[in-house]
């Protein structure tokens, strides 16, 4: 896919979704304030939070192709770039760089052997930043690659990648150990077939056996070392439970049992999606209902039902009331239409954005040519961007020359920080922040909590960052 198709692709997925306010944009924030209205599609203000539900997501919303994230090891298809974790194709630029991909590298830097681009950034495969130059990564003993991952059977323990699997070994991936033995060896280690496992308090967890433990990890039993249980449980509070369920605690990697349960902002399985139940996770319903409604009592109202207030309709998964263009927007502030954004005070209204002289849509996203500038609008190439020189012109490649741009500091000149590029967000302290690729399964979510449909923004409970999942 050609930068340019990329760059609408997103446009017409973006554009719609929660309120994009161009100040709150450079304050980093995870979520917008919550709309009381009892009508429309539904936005929350304490769950995960994703575009509209009727949306697509993102042609090839994979790993690898042009414009998509970077698979594992900083690899990307067919000789490209993994330039500020999105692929970049041979003979494309990489960013606002100015420098074309070739084999991996970014011109003169990011490819191995070379120095490293902004950002302490390799783009060539199985490369990390060492000392300034790119260095292989992810092979035994060497260091793990940035997104933690190596190769060959190997795990990342303590920044190097370790053999895994043998008997004191770490565990390999999702706790596998090989030849049947278990993972419930003190500090995540593995066990051989026919050895003693440990469990969560440190005592006989019983015999390993085909990668079972007999005394521990089972059903009501107490959890293994390192918090784990059989597939089907769930370590909660230490004892091993019943999950994915209804109501249920949630399973590994907030799973649940099939798909018309999902795993809510309290790590339990609950119904969701049909008529009277809670919505789904991003504000979505089944069988053309609607979302009503804002948070965690968020409700699905169904097909040709009423959703509040007069001649508000369910009809298709929208409420007739709200959202559309020139409406008043639907709770949440959202809008249902691509290219449109809720602006204004109060309930606000649904007009358009991502033209010249309107508002940024949200997922920081402009027409092709132009960048969005300090304001908040979006201003066409060879616009100043902040009015007084200081953070550049707008480029074509979406950059504010000096800064902004995929891979480029934040602009700052006015004090605001804000980056220029579709997709992109500003990240880091002040003195370093850089403008990351956002909104993809993977990354950081977009200012106002955004991501590309079907992922949804979530926040960790115990660090309190948020990622697309």
């Amino acid at each position: 896919m050609t930068r340019h198709a990329w760059v609408m692709a997103i446009a017409l997925l973006v554009g719609c979704g929660k309120d994009y306010d161009p100040v709150a944009q450079s304050q980093l924030d995870d979520g917008g304030t919550p709309n009381p209205r009892s009508g429309g599609t539904g936005g929350t203000s304490d769950g995960p939070t994703t575009t509209d539900s009727p949306l697509p997501s993102l042609p090839g919303s994979g790993c690898g192709g042009p414009g998509q994230a970077c698979c594992t090891g900083n690899s990307c298809k067919d000789g490209g770039c993994c330039y500020v974790d999105r692929c970049v194709a041979p003979g494309q630029l990489c960013g606002a760089s100015g420098m074309a991909c070739k084999t991996g590298s970014c011109g003169t830097c990011g490819g191995l052997g070379q120095t490293c681009c902004a950002g302490f950034a390799c783009t060539a495969p199985n490369t990390t930043c060492n000392g300034g130059v790119c260095a292989t990564c992810g092979g035994k003993d060497q260091p793990c690659c940035d997104d933690g991952s190596c190769s060959g059977g190997h795990i990342c323990k303590d920044g190097v990648c370790a053999g895994c699997g043998g008997p004191g070994q770490p565990c390999c991936a999702k706790s596998a150990c090989n030849s049947g033995g278990c993972c419930a060896g003190a500090a995540n280690t593995c066990v051989a077939s026919g050895g003693t496992c440990t469990n969560a308090s440190y005592t006989n967890g019983g015999m390993c056996s085909a990668s079972g433990c007999s005394g521990c990890g089972g059903l009501n039993q107490t959890c293994c070392q390192s918090n784990l249980c059989a597939d089907g449980k769930a370590c909660v509070a230490g004892t091993c439970l019943a999950c994915g369920g209804p109501d249920q605690p949630c399973c590994a990697n907030r799973t649940c049992g099939n798909a018309r349960l999902e795993c809510g902002t309290d790590s339990r399985c609950r119904a969701c999606g049909g008529a009277s139940q809670p919505c789904c996770l991003g504000e979505t319903c089944a069988g053309g209902a609607c979302c009503v409604g804002t948070g965690r009592s968020a409700v699905c109202v169904g097909a040709k039902q009423s959703c509040g207030g007069i001649d508000n309709i369910c009809n298709d998964g929208r409420c007739s009331g709200c959202g559309g263009s020139g409406q008043p927007c639907c709770a949440g502030r959202r809008c249902a239409n691509g290219g449109e954004t809720c602006q204004g005070d109060g309930f606000g209204t649904c007009t358009p954005c991502g033209g010249a002289g309107q508002i940024a849509c949200a997922g920081n996203v402009c027409q092709t040519g132009m960048c969005r500038v300090q304001n908040g609008k979006c201003m066409p190439v060879g616009t100043d961007c902040d009015g007084a020189g200081g953070d550049g012109i707008c480029t074509a490649e979406a950059s504010c020359t000096n800064c902004g741009g995929l891979g480029q500091q934040c602009c700052s000149n006015s004090g605001l920080r804000y980056c220029s590029a579709p997709g992109t967000a500003c990240e880091g302290g002040k003195r370093a922040a850089i403008c990351v690729a956002c909104g993809q399964p993977g990354q950081r979510c977009c200012e106002g909590s955004i991501c590309l449909s079907p992922a949804v923004c979530v926040t960790d409970p115990v660090n309190g960052t948020s990622a697309c999942q």
